[in-house]
């Protein structure tokens, strides 16, 4: 095939160049510098021949996924992410991401000098890392925060409803230790309570 100075490659290609040199794959209108369209599952490959291998990435999209996959003619290998000439994260061969390190041990593994994760959210809402056993569906409990108009509040509690059962809380001018839903201890500047959320001595 060959570029004849119009939209169209040959007559009956799949191949199509526009004048704007955008190429498209089974379409004669690429929107982009390389267009790529099929009816269910649309692909792109790069593919390793050498040594009789056949080892290969696939960027592709269907009616209910976008992918990247890996594929292999021996064992699995890991997915690796560059910035430059440096690598920013990988998948490991078996699921496993690292950030920071070429050998992720966990499901999610960052290594720096001091590593920092960082969760966001807004004023007056629930900032939340949240723990599930997922066999039963049912939440272990959560540690979460909220900035609420000068009663900002850091909290790691057992089971799904908010500030009930049992808690252990930080919050603006004190730190509150809840058993059954009923206080027990508070500390605030003054001292430390038990029983009792008025505190008037050390003690």
């Amino acid at each position: 095939p060959y570029y004849s100075g119009t939209n169209v490659v040959t007559a009956t290609s799949t191949i199509f160049v526009s004048t704007g040199s955008k190429v498209g794959i089974r379409t004669a209108t690429p929107s982009y510098h390389l267009d790529v369209r099929d009816a269910t599952d649309a692909q792109i490959a790069a593919v390793e021949t050498g040594s009789g291998n056949a080892n290969r990435i696939i960027i592709g999209a269907n009616a209910t996924e976008a992918y990247i996959q890996e594929l292999y003619s021996s064992t699995a290998k890991p997915l690796l992410f560059k910035i430059g000439s440096s690598e920013a994260m990988r998948i490991s061969s078996t699921g496993l991401v690292g950030i920071g390190t070429t050998s992720p041990a966990t499901l999610l593994h960052v290594q720096a000098t001091i590593p920092v994760l960082r969760i966001g959210g807004g004023t007056n809402s629930n900032t939340r890392l949240q723990f599930v056993d997922e066999v039963a569906g049912t939440a272990i409990g959560s540690l979460y925060g909220n900035r609420n108009s000068g009663n900002d509040f850091l909290v790691l509690q057992r089971g799904a409803t908010d500030l009930t059962n049992e808690y252990i809380g930080l919050f603006s001018g004190s730190i509150r230790t809840i058993v059954g839903g009923s206080e027990k201890v508070r500390v605030d500047t003054t001292g430390m309570g038990v029983g009792t959320s008025s505190i008037s001595a050390l003690l």
